[in-house]
């Protein structure tokens, strides 16, 4: 058993599912738009330990890799490229789908 609370749900989406659990469970959360720095807000206004992504469509950023260094945990990892025009490869040299059906 993890003794953890979750200190708080951060999503870029207000209708995000994680924000509506949020919100029944009375979770501190926050919607965030793309331009924000959180790694800061995390570290000072919730002294966040681990974080944990689930969807999460941001880029996370190489400040908050340095301030989260090895305690980032992605629940949902998938093939991200740089472009819609970009070909993502799976570990075996298949042509990942991250895009089907876009």
């Amino acid at each position: 058993m993890l003794r953890a609370r979750i200190a708080i749900v951060m999503s870029g989406d207000e209708d995000a599912h994680g924000i509506q659990r949020a919100k029944k469970h009375k979770i501190p959360y926050l919607v965030v738009d793309k331009k924000e720095c959180i790694e800061d807000f995390l570290c000072t206004q919730y002294e966040v330990d681990i974080v944990v992504l689930a969807g999460w469509k941001r880029i996370i950023s190489s400040s908050m890799i340095t301030v989260f260094k090895n305690r980032i945990l992605n629940l949902h990892p998938g093939l991200i490229p740089d472009s819609l025009e970009t070909i993502v490869h799976n570990p075996d040299g298949t042509n990942g789908l991250w895009n089907r059906g876009k």
